[in-house]
């Protein structure tokens, strides 16, 4: 599955309207939706005139005959057959229908946007659009929008001056090439891929790709796990890690190691904080390095060579602080013969000094800012090109790169991309990137590449933090919560 444009989709409609009906193609996207919103209780529709209005009346009759309460706003009239047909079949199953200028009076659970779809282009002057689209989001209801949210731009992820900002966003066929930008985090909310009957020839796509992480995807990357195994069987992840005033980063990248399934955990870190780190990660090994007034020194003991000579993978990074920790990752390098997973202080250490990581085997894991110091970059320019930017970067430097944000992009340059839709400010906590690392040490520990390592980790650490969100809430998750559902998150996509 890839991100498409506009042409793409309604290309692969045409094919499909060869094999099977319009009207069949509109139950299977209301059938869709229906499932993602089913509930609810009380509902309240905005159909709009064509197809995207279809999908909303034969959705409102769906839900009307699970008995669900519902209402339609008609924010124009229909102007195609099927849409007439449809709007006609709601009026004979007795679903009342307010014209778009009015304002409904009763309150509802949710409101469902089929204004639209993928057709909006440039702004809007209906005034009875605007009108409906301020009332969906002054609504104070959970928000569905059909496809894309009405007044979003399907190819460039621009928004218009007035648009619906989704809860939940249920997309057909496959995710829209707009939604891989930064407005499109806020307007389309949670977003679902349905597959609603149309096939996609995706080796006739030559254009640059980036595939999109879901559960699908994530179970056929996850490593299987036999019953007869032991500890050795799922590897060891060595985490170097931690400094006098950070020791709960080592804490928490060596615990989401654990619960993402490795084996063996070992944790190289500064010899003061080593008897906390016994105490608060009792399933690791804890190897005391060097360290001057509680930082780590860069000349690596016998002991933690030897540690990472033999890991499967290693993380250097997480809570370092400040120090000498190029030549700790020159030192680590020359050690290692696995995969090695650069964060935090270790990439801020490489700035000006990126030869060290040329053409190794390593993956940098930078959010935006760090990036901008070791790339030189503008911050700025980076967020409006990051997917192409972070690709050329990776194959300049012949590295795996996970750049971290609301879209998080993972890629090896060159190669496909990898996308996470998933987004909550649920993540945006002190810690959440120490999680983060430890889950795609664990995978790379587990005989992933650091490339599948990357996609999959960021996968199931957004996964946590959305469960983590409807269970706790955005305001109230810290890192700890993330740790306690990766367990959960990985049940899910493996059920």
């Amino acid at each position: 599955m890839l991100f498409l444009t506009t042409d793409m989709i309604r290309e692969a409609e045409a094919r499909a309207m060869e094999n099977v009906s319009a009207v069949q193609l509109i139950e299977n996207a209301a059938f869709a939706c229906y499932n993602e919103i089913k509930g609810f209780n009380s509902f309240r529709i905005y159909c709009g005139k064509g197809n995207n209005g279809s999908d909303g009346y034969q959705l409102a009759i769906l839900l009307r005959r699970d008995g669900k309460r519902v209402e339609i706003v008609q924010v124009e009239p229909p102007q195609n057959e099927d849409c007439r047909a449809l709007c006609k079949k709601a009026m004979d199953e007795d679903i009342p229908i307010v014209q778009g200028a009015l304002f409904p009076t009763e309150e509802f659970e949710c409101s469902v946007d089929a204004i639209f779809g993928i057709g909006i282009k440039g702004e809007i002057e209906n005034t009875d659009i605007i009108r409906a689209i301020e009332m969906i989001n002054s609504s104070g209801t959970y928000v569905v929008s059909c496809d894309v949210p009405s007044g979003f731009d399907s190819d460039t992820g621009k928004k218009c001056a007035v648009s619906v900002k989704a809860d939940k966003t249920i997309t057909f066929t496959a995710p829209k090439r707009g939604m891989l930008s930064n407005e499109s985090v806020d307007l389309c909310g949670e977003i679902v891929i349905a597959e609603v009957g149309i096939p996609v020839d995706y080796n006739a796509i030559t254009q640059s790709t980036c595939v999109p992480l879901t559960d699908k995807l994530a179970s056929t990357i996850i490593p299987k796990r036999s019953r007869y195994s032991h500890k050795g069987t799922f590897g060891t992840a060595v985490i170097v890690a931690g400094s006098k005033t950070m020791s709960g980063a080592a804490v928490m990248a060596a615990q989401a190691a654990l619960r993402s399934g490795c084996g063996l955990v070992k944790i190289i870190a500064p010899s003061q904080i080593c008897s906390v780190l016994n105490i608060l990660v009792k399933e690791a090994i804890v190897i005391p390095a060097p360290e001057q007034e509680g930082i780590m020194l860069p000349e690596l003991s016998r002991e933690a060579y030897d540690a990472i000579q033999t890991a499967d993978s290693v993380l250097v990074g997480c809570g370092l602080g400040k120090g000498n920790h190029h030549i700790l990752i020159k030192n680590i390098l020359s050690a290692a013969s696995c995969g090695v997973i650069i964060d935090a202080d270790a990439v801020n250490a490489l700035a000006g000094k990126l030869d060290i990581i040329k053409n190794r085997n390593v993956l940098l894991t930078p959010h935006v800012k760090e990036f901008s110091r070791i790339s030189q970059l503008e911050v700025g320019d980076i967020e409006k090109r990051r997917i192409q930017i972070a690709d050329k970067f990776a194959c300049d430097m012949g590295i795996n790169l996970l750049l971290k944000g609301a879209r998080t992009v993972v890629t090896y340059g060159g190669s496909n991309k990898y996308v996470s839709l998933n987004s909550t400010s649920a993540l945006a906590k002190a810690g959440s990137g120490d999680v983060l690392s430890g889950i795609i040490a664990s995978f790379a520990a587990q005989g992933l590449s650091l490339t599948d390592s990357a996609a999959l980790g960021c996968y199931i650490h957004s996964k946590a933090g959305v469960i983590a969100e409807k269970k706790i809430g955005a305001y109230g998750t810290v890192s700890g919560d993330l740790i306690e559902l990766i367990p959960t998150a990985i049940r899910e996509i493996t059920r």
